[in-house]
């Protein structure tokens, strides 16, 4: 039987990117959120994790991520990890710049307060 499929965002969430500058899919910048090898580690045990991105249809996206991948988590987690270029059809998922839809209809002035993880104070 198969698992079911857990779409993972990259950048903001596998990716920690914090270093800004000119968007390239082929560049990325900076390293691993913290704890991101040890929970992929545990999702692929439950999941078919497929990471997409932004990256996902641009020309060298997918092989960027997944160099990114075998450096930043080991080549045994990476070649588990699926890149298809579009999004699939998940049970779950994982993104920093996505509200939960609860059956209400957030307000405009609620989807523009919205900021993700990494943008908002440290309390």
């Amino acid at each position: 039987m198969s698992k079911p499929i857990m779409c993972l965002d990259f950048d903001g969430v596998g990716h920690h990117y914090i270093t800004k500058g000119k968007w390239d899919p082929t560049i990325i910048r900076d390293g691993a959120t913290p704890g991101y090898a040890q929970a992929l580690e545990s999702y692929l045990t439950h999941y078919d994790c497929q990471i997409f991105s932004s990256r996902s249809h641009q020309l060298g996206g997918i092989a960027a991520m997944q160099a990114w991948h075998v450096e930043e988590v080991g080549y045994d987690l990476a070649r588990q990890i699926g890149y298809p270029i579009v999004k699939p059809p998940a049970l779950v998922g994982l993104d920093d710049r996505v509200i939960t839809f609860t059956g209400v209809w957030p307000t405009l002035e609620e989807l523009k307060a919205f900021r993700p993880w990494n943008q908002r104070e440290v309390l």
